[in-house]
């Protein structure tokens, strides 16, 4: 399932989805995310968000549009986007 986030991630993931691709149940899926990765299925979903609009940025050149990378990878939500950018990567 996690490579199917990754492969999927500039679109819109509902619980619904991943229950769907894992072939699971919505509670088995939150208990394994939660055992595996500390944190509920959609919650995982923003943090691979975050970490490929950080590894874009980071490789992005001079004048790029944080906008746009961020928007690629699926974040719908410039305001909280910020918010959630700065408390993972402190910039």
């Amino acid at each position: 399932i996690e490579e199917w986030i990754d492969a999927n991630l500039a679109e819109p993931i509902t619980l619904g989805q991943l229950c769907a691709a894992a072939g699971v149940g919505g509670r088995c899926l939150q208990k394994t995310f939660e055992v595996r990765h500390g944190t509920s299925p959609l919650e995982y979903v923003m943090q691979r968000r975050l970490a490929v609009v950080r590894d874009r940025l980071l490789r992005a050149p001079p004048g790029a549009q944080v906008t746009g990378i961020a928007l690629d990878a699926g974040i719908t939500h410039m305001g909280r986007f910020a918010l959630r950018y700065r408390d993972a990567y402190g910039e």
